[in-house]
Order: structure tokens, then sequence, then C-alpha cells
């Protein structure tokens, strides 16, 4: 079954980045590591590497999201349609 990287990159002030790998069922391959993000290259191999950033250091302006996702993440949040 592929695995997949799943890091969490650092906070502004921290230095370790947080990874671990999982499989396709998002099961638990490996524990919980932590370390310079150059130490989680070496362990990304030839896995899918899928990466999570604070929330706080991303800005996006106009974001871009395939049709098919944007009709179905609509679908479920019908409250953001409401007029207020």
């Amino acid at each position: 079954m592929p695995q997949i990287l799943l890091l969490r990159l650092p906070s502004t002030g921290q230095e370790e980045t947080e990874w671990l790998v999982i499989d396709e069922a998002a099961d638990s391959v490996t524990t919980r590591q932590r370390g310079p993000l150059s130490l989680a290259a070496a362990v990304s191999g030839t896995r899918k590497v899928v990466a999570l950033a604070p929330s706080t250091q991303i800005l996006l302006a106009e974001p871009e999201l395939p049709r098919a996702a944007a009709s179905s993440s609509l679908g479920r949040c019908p409250s953001l349609w409401k007029n207020s």
C-alpha cells in the first residue's frame, strides 16, 4: 500500500518540523518524529508528501479550487450563502 509522509511545518519561532508516515487508510506506519526539515526530507524517499502549514502564515488572495472540490465544499456549507 502506498505511503504518505505527513509533515507539520513549524510556526514562527519554532525550528523543528514534525512528521509521520501513514498509509492510504490513514493508519500510522511510523511513530511521530521531530527534527529539522532536512531530516524529514531524507525520510520522504518516493512517498507522496502532504504538508500542513500554520494558517497564520498563509495568505491566499485568490484561491483556485478545482471545480469538483468547489461544488462539493459549497454544498456542505449552505450557511455561508445565506443573506444576513
